[in-house]
């Protein structure tokens, strides 16, 4: 409990009260504490979160390993490589995810004998390992995904079981995994994609499925149950590539989902308003039938920014203003392949600027833009790499305006890192010398490390005090 003695418009001083979990304030004093709590509610007014650390952790899968390594960034290096568990089979997926409220980092993967494993680190030591699913029948898509709920900080594990068009899921609470539940989406194929999306400040999750069908279904996990399910397609673009994304509005709370559609050059999108979905609308022409979209969100306002890349090999970007859809700005006309994301684009963590960053056919370097808001930057050459991007993936950190890059190299499978400092592209380093399964796969994640979960403003109450020379 923070307290802050403050004047109001009321004859008497009010005393604020703030409980802030994740922080011990034993033997702090009250000067401190205030200190403290405001600090936090700064950084939650800025942000969203409250924790200015740039501290980040990759998880990585390498061949003929079953088991994924780790390693954690200073903020200024990474550390040495690290064990996690043994999975039973080679990595081919990696998802990994920090946790909001606990010293806590949950990782999912699929391996090449097409299972799904989930397990947690607490800081100290990684346990809780759980074979979800034996019979993904896939390891070249993704038919699974976990996230965690920003407001209780309990996990949602979501993946495929067989030949079914029914998703299948668990809980993590921090100390144990729930059984296996069950949920049935709209489209009646079986999943080749998944992806979770959080709300942030809240329980709520968005949940899309791609199936083999070229089904596109969203579901709304409420933080106890999925509702609200909606069939968004029943002809999506593709199945073997991630051809749609979703992401929540940093000031509104609206979700919106954009993916691509058979047929046509023209992105689709609906957005979920928190108790319906609205009718559907579309982007700009991109000029041709996009094949992955990454959707980013600014936590400063209600901009979001899509980046899409479409079958011959052109890269877009388009902002979304809050209430519209802006023009079509390709960046690119020779990505290196079409068949993997070899782009991504992010927000700075305190907001208003991003960062898109992609390759070139036949070139070494990274290439990238620069949003300030308003407009993009003229294009940028980023470091030599030695060998053409083929998947590419951005991390923002807690604060400030870093961002980190995974990188995996075309030509030999080789996995490396860059970090963004608001300014240029640094610290290209090599954490492993190829990654495990075929060049394409994101046998990778980067996440902020369990270190940097903030402090959270719980409550807040306002109450007389008689006093307030009172420490």
């Amino acid at each position: 409990m923070y307290e802050q003695d403050d004047a109001s418009t009321d004859a008497r001083p009010v005393r604020r009260e703030f409980d802030v979990s994740n922080r011990s304030t034993a033997g702090i004093s009250t000067r401190a504490r205030l200190a403290v709590a405001t600090t936090a509610l700064a950084m939650v007014a800025a942000s969203g979160r409250a924790d200015p650390g740039t501290v980040g952790t990759v998880i990585y899968g390498i061949p003929s390993d079953n088991t994924p390594r780790s390693r954690t960034w200073s903020g200024t290096a990474w550390n040495s490589e690290s064990l996690s568990l043994d999975v039973g089979g080679a990595p081919r997926w990696i998802v990994a995810k920090n946790c909001p409220t606990r010293n806590e980092l949950i990782v999912a993967c699929i391996d090449n004998q097409e299972d799904c494993n989930a397990f947690v680190y607490n800081g100290t030591a990684w346990s809780n390992l759980i074979e979800a699913s034996t019979t993904l029948f896939t390891a070249s898509e993704r038919p699974m995904y976990i996230e965690y709920e920003q407001q209780s900080g309990d996990a949602l594990l979501v993946y495929r079981v067989g030949s079914d068009s029914t998703a299948y899921y668990r809980t993590w609470n921090g100390a144990s995994w729930s059984a296996q539940n069950s949920t049935v989406p709209p489209g009646n194929g079986d999943a080749k994609f998944c992806k979770l999306v959080p709300k942030p400040a809240s329980n709520e999750i968005m949940l899309l499925v791609l199936d083999n069908n070229r089904d596109l279904s969203a579901l709304v996990w409420n933080g106890s149950s999925f509702d609200n399910a909606v069939l968004l397609d029943s002809d999506a673009a593709f199945t073997g590539c991630e051809c749609m994304d979703a992401a929540y509005e940093g000031q509104s709370g609206r979700c919106i989902v954009a993916w691509a559609r058979n047929g046509t050059t023209v992105p689709k999108y609906r957005i979920w308003n928190g108790t319906a979905w609205l009718a559907e609308g579309s982007l700009p022409d991109v000029g041709g039938n996009t094949r992955w979209m990454r959707l980013a969100a600014d936590p400063a306002s209600d901009k979001l920014i899509a980046m899409t890349l479409d079958g011959v090999a052109d890269i877009n970007l388009i902002v979304w203003s809050g209430s519209a859809w802006g023009s079509t700005l390709e960046v690119q006309t020779s990505n290196p392949d079409t068949n993997r994301r070899g782009f991504d684009v992010a927000f700075e963590p305190n907001g208003t600027r991003a960062l898109a960053l992609y390759g070139r056919s036949a070139q070494s370097n990274v290439y990238y833009r620069t949003y300030d808001g308003a407009n993009w930057s003229a294009e940028q050459t980023g470091p030599d790499i030695s060998q053409p991007p083929s998947v590419i993936q951005l991390s923002p950190a807690t604060g400030g305006s870093e961002i980190l890059v995974g990188i995996e190299r075309k030509n030999d499978g080789a996995f490396g890192t860059l970090r963004w400092t608001g300014s240029s592209l640094q610290s290209y380093q090599v954490l492993a010398s190829d990654l495990a399964g075929p060049n394409g796969n994101e046998c990778f994640m980067l996440t902020r490390s369990p270190a940097s979960a903030p402090p959270r403003i719980v409550s807040w109450r306002e109450v007389p005090n008689p006093d307030p020379e009172t420490p």
